[in-house]
């Protein structure tokens, strides 16, 4: 049996609101060029938290809008259910620029925390559905860091280095103290 994998998703937006009486969508583009991402072949609304398929029929910008037509959905009706979903489409198709590398080609740049500080090495990146993790070994643990817009801060091409702004708290996941072993309960 082969297994199938989700393409490597990045959230671009959201479905703002309807355009017309035969289900168009008009979304409000958050991250990347509007025109590129209506030529994505499908893009995935995120439908009670998962990532749903619909294929792009057509795409159209209008006063600086993009408005999408997806397949199956012809009216107002099916359409209005989406309202406000979040919008996600393959990286390939939701990057702003061609010069930044993708997640999958930072192993080996020199990870940096704006808190923590010298990460060390990425030694690999792992794809996950709608996920990639820097993998590095901070004072001799291993460490997943999330790669993703809210946690990456600048990646230097230059001097190959990513810049992390990770969440308080999620270092210490790794890097606490080893505990006692617990007590037994008597």
């Amino acid at each position: 049996m082969k297994k199938r994998t989700l393409p490597a998703l990045q959230a671009v937006g959201f479905v703002a609101r309807l355009h017309g009486f035969k289900g168009d969508l008009v979304l409000a583009v958050e991250n990347g060029d509007p025109e590129k991402i209506g030529q994505a072949p499908y893009l995935f609304l995120e439908l009670e938290g998962i990532p749903v398929p619909f294929k792009c029929m057509e795409h159209r910008m209008h006063r600086g809008d993009l408005i999408i037509h997806l397949e199956s959905i012809d009216s107002s009706k099916l359409a209005e259910p989406l309202l406000q979903s979040v919008v996600l489409a393959e990286r390939k198709y939701s990057r702003q620029t061609a010069e930044q590398p993708g997640w999958e080609e930072l192993t080996g740049y020199h990870a940096m925390d704006a808190s923590f500080g010298n990460l060390g090495q990425i030694l690999e990146v792992q794809e996950f559905p709608m996920q990639y993790l820097a993998r590095c070994e901070v004072n001799g643990q291993e460490v997943l860091l999330p790669l993703n817009d809210s946690t990456v801060d600048t990646i230097d091409e230059e001097n190959r280095q990513v810049n992390f702004r990770l969440p308080a708290g999620l270092l210490d996941v790794y890097l606490k103290p080893g505990d006692d072993e617990e007590e037994e309960l008597e």
